[in-house]
């Protein structure tokens, strides 16, 4: 949150993803990319096992096959 009257997106997202129900194996298993706060894991409800992945190892790899565009997006605050 960076100013008086934002939402607190990343807490209000996590609450509605632990209503995902339960999978026939247990904790649905949510991979998201590229966060940088890692007390977020403690966000999610007991149906949700997050795990939280790099991007990096992905855009290294389609570098070396030659694709060589990139696109910068900036991350949205609501």
């Amino acid at each position: 949150m960076q100013d008086e009257g934002d939402v607190a997106t990343a807490f209000t997202l996590a609450r509605i993803l632990s209503n995902i129900p339960i999978s026939r194996g247990g904790p649905t298993s949510l991979v998201t990319f590229d966060i940088h706060a890692l007390q977020e894991r403690f966000y999610f409800g007991d149906t949700i096992l997050p795990c939280f992945e790099s991007g990096i190892p992905l855009l290294k790899n389609i570098y070396r096959t030659g694709f060589r565009q990139c696109m910068l997006l900036r991350e949205f605050t609501s």
